[in-house]
């Protein structure tokens, strides 16, 4: 295969999901002057209300388009994961003290909010609003961003290439997709991450649990409004946070090394 061709193969993943975003944006916004204008005073408030229901199809389609380009790719294994509940704990344990610890160093880093706000979380209390962002965020999210990140991108550029490399461009990929500066600094690591952890068990069930679980946790903290009451406790916790993911990484990384 020619490099073009090598080329095209690695990023087309990530424009099949921006691309199905953008065509149910667009049936959106032609149903609004077929069925809503009356409902709704303006296109932005349509579209406001509408937010949740074209990310959750959007990640849906996009899923299953993703999902089938994988499955031509590659088998779908199991068999490392679902006998070891161990490691299945190890990663959920892993995702949420690494993704914590990542979200202060990244708030740290922005102190004076030079680099722009970081948009996530809940932005209602209403039981509906919750399941329909636990749904979008934890579920769907999850499955089509580790299919198109590490199952294809990464996978096929480590095939032509080597670990880095890959590793490097594929979270460089994932943190554009994600349209902001400090989600984007916080998915390039947090990507680079569960590169190696899929390199490790050569199963996309082990990034698509720490993804999940990173997500959820992340989810939760900002639903409760918790905070820490000073920045030195800010930063311990960030440090013990990174310094215990580290360890636990290492503990995942040998004990799979001896099966």
């Amino acid at each position: 295969m020619k490099l073009a061709g090598k080329i095209w193969r690695i990023i087309y993943p990530e424009f099949l999901l921006f691309g199905t975003y953008f065509a149910v944006y667009i049936v959106a916004i032609f149903s609004y002057g077929s069925f809503f204008s009356a409902k709704y005073p303006d296109l932005e408030s349509f579209m406001a209300a509408a937010g949740d229901i074209v990310s959750i199809t959007s990640l849906l389609i996009g899923g299953l388009v993703v999902y089938y380009f994988y499955r031509k790719d590659y088998p779908v294994e199991f068999r490392t994961l679902t006998g070891s509940p161990k490691y299945i704990i190890a990663l959920i344990i892993l995702a949420v003290l690494l993704s914590h610890g990542l979200n202060i160093l990244v708030s740290l880093v922005n102190y004076s909010g030079f680099l722009g706000t970081y948009s996530q979380g809940v932005q209602s209390t209403a039981a509906a609003a919750v399941i329909i962002t636990v749904i979008k965020t934890v579920i769907l999210a999850p499955i089509a961003e580790e299919l198109t990140f590490r199952g294809l991108i990464f996978r096929r550029m480590e095939a032509y290439t080597s670990f880095w490399p890959a590793a490097l461009v594929s979270s460089a990929l994932f943190a554009l997709y994600h349209m902001n500066l400090l989600q984007g600094i916080y998915a390039f690591i947090y990507g680079i991450v569960l590169c190696l952890i899929y390199r490790k068990f050569r199963n996309i069930l082990a990034p698509l649990i720490m993804h999940a679980a990173a997500n959820a946790f992340t989810l939760v903290f900002t639903y409760l409004k918790l905070d820490y009451p000073s920045i030195p406790v800010y930063i311990a916790v960030m440090l013990a946070a990174l310094g215990i993911s580290a360890v636990m990484y290492l503990w995942i990384y040998k004990s799979t090394a001896e099966k």
